[in-house]
């Protein structure tokens, strides 16, 4: 018998120049809806510095998600 791993990637969800607009909200909440984890991918030029910690923070509120990792502009977040 073989034991195979099943790895699944998270969905990924973009964040353009224009930030968190209410359609970029409402399609990661449906995301969130449809799979447990969602990774957001922030915009460099957007979140630069220390913005991008008070982004991913706000954006986990909004959502009513848990970051589950956060390196750079990337973090994954779970549905609570």
């Amino acid at each position: 018998m073989t034991n195979t791993r099943v790895t699944s990637r998270p969905h990924t969800v973009p964040v353009g120049k224009e930030g968190l607009t209410d359609s970029v909200l409402v399609e990661m909440k449906n995301q969130l809806k449809r799979h447990k984890l969602i990774r957001v991918q922030l915009n460099r030029e957007l979140a630069g510095g220390s913005k991008k910690n008070d982004m991913k923070r706000l954006l986990a509120e909004k959502l009513n998600a848990k970051i589950v990792h956060a390196v750079g502009f990337v973090v994954v977040l779970e549905k609570r």
